[in-house]
């Protein structure tokens, strides 16, 4: 027996029939109606990479929608799952959700989605930005304040750092950490700090060069300071800021 899947327009989200006409990208393989062209999101997700500056709102907090929405759904109903992060999801499910959320207008229903693939889905949005959140340019700055020879001048020397940040690279790094912060603390999770500045620490922290393994050890390290940070220096990036 043949099954007949019939595709829906990646716009208006109706089937398209046979008899009509369709349009196809050839990049990201996304189909439309005619009518619907000038609808479709652009640039092409497949290939559009950037800056998180490139994803996120021009008003604060100026996070992702991707992140946020993912991040919101895991806190809802990934607290209380063991080894969250550490679990790997389905790849065809993390790289068809983070389709969604650059190609469609509106984001996906999570309600129903794996926990383990939307945790995918974010890790894979920050692996595929073209810099990482902590930008090249301060990560020489990162480690130096987390090697000051007293102790006392660690906390302030990164303090400082972060708000040299760019303020996208900043709301978002705030809500992250905050985010991660929740996941150490739940006791159903068992994943620390130090486990989640290993999963992490490449990912936000990254490097200063094009070898990442030569600075893995750096990178934790930064990170595990981060998310060591009281939860109240994090929350003044992203909470509304009154008139």
């Amino acid at each position: 027996m043949k099954i007949v899947v019939i595709p829906k327009c990646s716009v208006c989200e109706k089937d398209i029939d046979f008899n009509k006409t369709a349009l196809k990208c050839k990049e990201c393989h996304l189909m439309c109606h005619k009518e619907c062209r000038n609808l479709m999101p652009t640039p092409c997700a497949k290939k559009f990479t950037g800056t998180i500056a490139d994803y996120t709102p021009t008003s604060p907090p100026m996070v992702p929608a991707l992140i946020v929405h993912c991040i919101n759904e895991i806190e809802q109903r990934g607290l209380n799952e063991l080894d969250i992060y550490r679990i790997l999801g389905s790849e065809k499910d993390v790289k068809g959700l983070k389709e969604k959320f650059l190609t469609s207008r509106l984001a996906p229903y999570l309600k129903e989605v794996d926990i383990h693939a939307i945790c995918g889905c974010l890790k894979d949005f920050l692996q595929s930005l073209t810099e990482p959140i902590l930008n090249q340019t301060l990560w020489h700055d990162f480690v130096t304040a987390i090697r000051s020879k007293d102790p006392n001048d660690v906390a302030p020397a990164l303090y400082e750092t972060i708000y040299l940040l760019p303020q996208p690279n900043r709301d978002t790094l705030a809500f992250v950490i905050l985010h991660l912060q929740k996941v150490a603390q739940s006791p159903e999770c068992k994943m620390p700090t130090d486990n989640l500045a290993k999963i992490f620490g490449h990912t936000i922290v990254g490097c200063s060069s094009g070898d990442p393994d030569q600075f893995a050890e750096e990178s934790v390290e930064v990170m595990a300071h981060l998310l060591n940070i009281p939860d109240d220096f994090w929350t003044n990036f992203i909470k509304p800021r009154s008139e």
